[in-house]
């Protein structure tokens, strides 16, 4: 992995003073009163599991950190279902002096079930899970997963030249060349994969079939496949989860970033994927997440018209007693590399207001 630089180290010396400072003041008690925080985790591993694989750094807090999250949320929060914070919005039952705070999971990662959950029921905190139903109960990979995977076979310093030559061709091919993004590995030792992370967010502004298309493509030039070791949950996992306060929300059939779909599409994806939910007898919660964070207004009126109650959007930030926009609700991202002491994450949890 790429040795931090100079800069960076100062940088991450500074946070966590400040942060060890911010903690030691009991600032937070205050500064969260009459607020809700919404907080958005992705996946929950151990150091193990991390070490086997590529995982964008904004994807994952470890297992004894999620524990510590919990801990300090369970005693310096009131921690409401989704469901419950909705009906205090509906009925207008909000004690501005409490300190409320939902917590959250995007995707419907196997390590929710194996991690997160054994820590939620531990400590009896409710939570939502947001599930791409089409991915649940199979082997199948996010796209993501599947172009880290390939990618970090590329960045294999004993790979041939001449694939590593048709790979770089066929990145320059289909990504932005005036970022340069292709090119960027040579600046980089081989082995680095902190470009990993560019060349995904790039791939968000393609069409799903061209990301797909890459994706085969690649693969045809390594000659590799990607595992189909299962990463998400199946329906058994959801419906035992669904028992112990764990709901779950959709977060789309497939996936797709919706900013990038036609409307019809859109429709489909809000529909079906909570008619899933609905049939099968799943402790569901009428609540939408965007894939990626990204919507339009024309998109949350069709969520509000298929039915939802609330949407979560990609705005960092918490809402209070009246949020302002019920389909774009802020939340807090959570993930390992600023929230890994309890200093610094409590000073995260600070957040816009």
């Amino acid at each position: 992995m790429r040795q931090a630089t100079i800069g960076e180290h100062i940088k991450s010396y500074a946070r966590e003073t400040v942060a060890s400072l911010y903690h030691a003041s009991q600032i937070h008690r205050a500064r969260h009163r009459g607020r809700v925080l919404i907080l958005s985790y992705h996946r929950v591993l151990t150091q193990y599991e991390l070490q086997k694989r590529y995982v964008q750094p904004g994807m994952y807090v470890l297992d004894h950190v999620f524990e510590q999250h919990m801990q300090f949320l369970q005693e310096h929060f009131l921690i409401l279902s989704f469901d419950e914070l909705l009906e205090r919005w509906k009925k207008k039952i909000w004690e501005r002096q409490q300190r409320y705070c939902v917590i959250t999971f995007d995707d419907g990662w196997l390590d929710n079930y194996l991690y997160a959950y054994p820590v939620l029921t531990k400590y009896r905190l409710p939570a939502t899970v947001f599930l791409a139903t089409d991915f649940i109960g199979t082997h199948e990979w996010f796209w993501p997963e599947k172009i880290s995977y390939l990618l970090e076979q590329f960045l294999d310093p004993t790979l041939a030249t001449r694939k590593k030559a048709e790979c770089y061709f066929l990145l320059e091919q289909f990504l932005d060349r005036r970022k340069g993004t292709a090119y960027a590995f040579t600046a980089y030792p081989s082995g680095e994969r902190n470009i990993l992370d560019e060349i995904i967010e790039q791939c968000k502004k393609l069409p799903s079939e061209a990301i797909h298309k890459l994706i085969e493509e690649i693969a045809a030039i390594l000659e590799i496949q990607v595992p189909t070791e299962r990463l998400l949950l199946n329906w058994s996992e959801v419906a035992q989860m669904s028992k112990d306060r764990i709901s779950f929300g959709s977060h789309s059939c497939t996936h797709r970033i919706l900013t990038n779909l036609s409307r019809s599409e859109i429709e489909m994806e809000l529909r079906a994927s909570k008619r899933e939910l609905v049939a099968r007898q799943v402790n569901d919660v009428p609540v939408f997440c965007y894939p990626n964070g990204n919507c339009n207004k024309e998109i949350q009126n069709l969520v509000r018209d298929s039915g939802y109650q609330a949407a979560v959007g990609g705005h960092g930030g918490v809402e209070g007693e009246l949020p302002k926009n019920m389909f774009e609700l802020r939340r807090i991202g959570i993930h390992n590399d600023i929230t890994n002491t309890i200093s610094l994450f409590s000073f995260h949890l600070l957040g816009p207001l």
